[in-house]
């Protein structure tokens, strides 16, 4: 029988074809352009804590962000390095959670636990 993975992958589609369609009404927007960008946003995207910033509650506890060269990191439940925004820096900060050797691929979490689903996994990494 196979997995769900395949009626998964439909509904995101579903959901993401509604987003599209009430975006083409007012921007004119052609799918291929909202679909090329949605991908792009999701397999690129790391994690942005809203909380690093100052001033209060954050309107959102989690929300995602594009850093360059964020994406050539892998993920690793046994991680090497995390990464915070600076706000001395103006810049987002990658740093060494345990030493790391020369040579050594240097990884991140990409989320935070709970685990995700392998589905999940896969459609949003690969």
């Amino acid at each position: 029988q196979g997995s769900s993975f395949f009626a998964y992958v439909q509904a995101l589609r579903s959901e993401l074809r509604r987003d599209y369609d009430q975006i083409r009404e007012r921007t004119g927007i052609s799918w291929a352009d909202f679909e090329w960008g949605h991908d792009l946003f999701q397999t690129r995207s790391v994690f942005w804590n809203t909380s690093w910033l100052p001033g209060g509650a954050p309107r959102v506890p989690r929300s995602s962000a594009l850093v360059p060269l964020f994406d050539l990191l892998n993920h690793d439940d046994l991680s090497n390095a995390d990464f915070a925004f600076s706000m001395d820096r103006q810049a987002m900060t990658l740093f060494a959670t345990r030493p790391i050797r020369a040579g050594d691929e240097i990884t991140i979490p990409y989320f935070d636990a709970p685990r995700r689903s392998n589905m999940e996994l896969l459609n949003k990494w690969g």
